[in-house]
């Protein structure tokens, strides 16, 4: 088998349902992709979305801002989160030592840091059958960010939709 071959084989089996990747990892790398690669509606996403340093997420803290936590227990998992980062980002994200390289997705740590906080943050997750799939539906990410919601979400097989519906009267 040459080094070809076992790239493209390695690369099929991380993004695979069937392989060790999951969703988070599949969801990371088709968002590190579209920044770099996308158009149309995606691209129009991607200008809206935040950029990491904006997001409330425990990954984003360095080792240098993590006392600012006032708990070791969140600064340990602060710590525990960005280091699964960089190992991913090392492993399989990185355009120079990743299992995906030969795609450029992130030339830098902090591309896939915000890839991970996107997914992290505005991913949805259902049950369709006996699987459990997670998505991110433009826009959709940006409603409701209450702690008491008033609409909820269903991804539909029959129809193929994501449908957003209220669970209380609005009174509109």
């Amino acid at each position: 088998q040459t080094d070809q071959q076992r790239h493209e084989h390695n690369n099929t089996h991380i993004l695979s349902a069937a392989g060790r990747g999951d969703w988070f990892k599949r969801l990371v790398a088709w968002l590190l992709w579209l920044k770099r690669h996308g158009h149309g509606v995606w691209q129009m996403y991607m200008q809206l979305m935040p950029t990491e340093s904006e997001m409330a997420s425990l990954m984003n803290f360095t080792p240098e801002e993590r006392h600012e936590l006032q708990s070791s227990e969140m600064e340990a998992l602060a710590e525990q989160e960005r280091t699964a980062i960089q190992g991913l980002h090392d492993s399989i994200f990185s355009s120079q030592t990743g299992d995906l390289a030969s795609l450029d997705l992130a030339p830098e740590f902090q591309d896939t840091l915000w890839a991970a906080c996107m997914v992290n943050s505005r991913c949805f997750s259902d049950a369709v059958g006996r699987e459990a799939v997670s998505l991110l539906v433009p826009c959709a990410d940006m409603a409701n960010h209450s702690m008491t919601p008033n609409a909820g979400y269903r991804l539909d097989p029959e129809t193929q939709t994501f449908n957003i519906t209220t669970t209380e009267s609005s009174g509109v």
